[in-house]
């Protein structure tokens, strides 16, 4: 992803959701204070902004693996890979990110605990589903296509500790 400037920290967001992580890692309020320039609040944070860029940039999608033509187990492990990872990864993140804001702003915005149950509503669905394919689904997938045991001996990495 590379912002065209004069973009503010909201709009790099919204055009890129995994920026947050990023701006996140500087310091960079690209929610309340999301109206400012990169080039102004790195200034503002004392940060020099060709290095948030260079962050920014190394977000470009990824070359297209072509998906669609995989076997049933390399397609599994690719959800596995890309898919679960990202979702393990980002929604406990989510769900803080969803309890900070109505932290900070529930009381002018009730709607936020709404906001607040949903997303963590979401995360007890989603969590359980991905650890069920993990353990159950994908396995039985690369032991039908092998005839036996999947070489990943029927587990994927779940959560780091």
């Amino acid at each position: 992803m590379t912002p065209h400037t004069p973009q503010t920290l909201a709009d790099i967001v919204t055009e890129t959701p995994a920026a947050a992580r990023v701006l996140d890692g500087f310091g960079l309020d690209y929610c309340c204070r999301g109206d400012r320039t990169l080039d102004a609040a790195c200034a503002e944070a004392g940060i020099a902004s060709d290095v948030v860029e260079g962050k920014l940039a190394d977000l470009e999608p990824g070359v297209d693996i072509g998906w669609t033509t995989l076997t049933p187990p390399a397609l599994a492990d690719h959800i596995v890979e890309t898919h679960h990872r990202y979702l393990h990864q980002e929604l406990p993140l989510l769900d803080a990110l969803a309890a900070r804001v109505l932290a900070a702003h529930g009381e002018r915005h009730p709607e936020l605990d709404r906001v607040r149950r949903l997303v963590a509503a979401l995360r007890a669905d989603l969590e359980p589903h991905l650890l069920k394919e993990e353990r159950v689904l994908f396995p039985a997938i690369h032991a039908l296509a092998g005839g036996g045991p999947s070489s990943r001996s029927g587990r994927w990495p779940t959560r780091s500790a």
